[in-house]
């Protein structure tokens, strides 16, 4: 994929280039246009529209909530590590993180049976999270992990990311923007 796009941007410079030999004009106003249509590229994530995901939650684990000790025994077992700003929380298909009071601030999730607010889940296709969330989303890929659908509620200031691998998700992560 990245192979294709790096074709297509060769090709698209040099027929600026040709452009620009037979009239320097068009040329110049031909690079500015690609020059747009990068910088909307690179900040897409900054333009789409924001989703309500006040109060999302990965099951019992709600963002920006205390995690006390009874949501804690959901984890059964589990390590915890002390970190310059909270705390780490971790088991087979769990990871939370929390500030130093307790307050969550992301929740990532492999293949737990747990689901969203809005009843996402792992195994679920694209057109399962568009129903439920809407298409207010950008994409992005990255190696090892998949392609990342991200939604974002700016208000809240919440980011939730399903990540796919053939077309399924196989990580959910919830996480509290500072």
């Amino acid at each position: 994929m990245l192979l294709l796009i790096a074709l297509l941007l060769l090709v698209v410079i040099f027929i600026g280039i040709a452009i620009s030999v037979q009239n320097k004009r068009i040329g110049l106003l031909y690079f500015l246009m690609l020059f747009a249509c990068l910088a909307i590229y690179m900040f897409r994530p900054f333009l789409i529209l924001s989703t309500d995901l006040s109060g999302e939650a990965i099951g019992p684990f709600e963002i920006n909530k205390q995690l006390n000790e009874e949501i804690i025994a959901e984890l059964g077992r589990y390590s915890k590590r002390e970190v310059d700003n909270g705390y780490y929380y971790q088991n087979d298909l769990l990871f939370i993180s929390t500030e130093v009071t307790g307050v969550i601030q992301s929740i990532s999730m492999g293949n737990a049976n747990y689901v969203t607010k809005r009843g996402v889940g792992s195994g679920d296709s694209v057109e399962d999270v568009e129903e439920r969330y809407g298409r207010h989303y950008y994409t992005y890929q990255e190696m090892g992990l998949g392609e990342a659908m991200v939604y974002r509620d700016r208000r809240e200031k919440i980011s939730l990311t399903f990540w796919f691998v053939e077309g399924k998700i196989r990580t959910i992560w919830l996480s509290s923007k500072e």
